[in-house]
């Protein structure tokens, strides 16, 4: 049997400032792979880990689910339920539209600033109606030589709740 030695169980909190800390220091590589990335307080602080290190010449990825645009805080935006929360609730979809281009205006300005962006899984006919279908949940950060898996999502919400 072997012994798995470098393995932490960290928190939230806790994976944020040991990222900040490598990224920081980072010299070849800081990549990022998530199925969720909303903006917000805590995805604004992990972009600015990642502008930097693009900055100072380090290799920034980011890839993101598609799935990432067709959601809005975790609320389905496609299909009969766009239609019909624009038909029973104007403002929460104007409200939902907002975030949607802030979202996308997000990644676009990241691109702009030498991070290389992906969105993965662009969806077939089928996943526009249903975009939970086949979709990549893998989260992982990859900082030089050191690796992250993690269950949360890049959200507000997911750093505030005990996973």
């Amino acid at each position: 049997m072997s012994i798995i030695k470098n393995f932490e169980v960290l928190s939230p909190g806790e994976y944020a400032a040991k990222t900040a800390m490598l990224s920081a220091q980072a010299e070849q590589r800081d990549w990022t792979q998530t199925m969720i990335w909303y903006p917000g307080e805590i995805t604004d602080y992990f972009a600015e880990m990642m502008r930097c290190a693009a900055a100072r010449g380090v290799d920034t990825r980011l890839n993101v689910a598609a799935y990432s645009l067709k959601t809005i805080d975790l609320q389905n935006d496609f299909g009969p339920f766009r239609l019909a929360r624009r038909l029973l609730h104007p403002k929460a979809s104007v409200w939902l539209e907002e975030r949607r281009l802030a979202n996308m205006a997000m990644l676009d300005n990241l691109k702009r600033e030498g991070i290389r962006v992906q969105l993965l899984n662009p969806p077939n006919l089928l996943q526009r109606m249903i975009p939970q279908i086949g979709n990549d949940h893998r989260k992982m950060r990859v900082i030089d030589n050191v690796g992250f898996l993690m269950g949360f999502n890049y959200y507000d919400w997911n750093f505030e709740v005990i996973d």
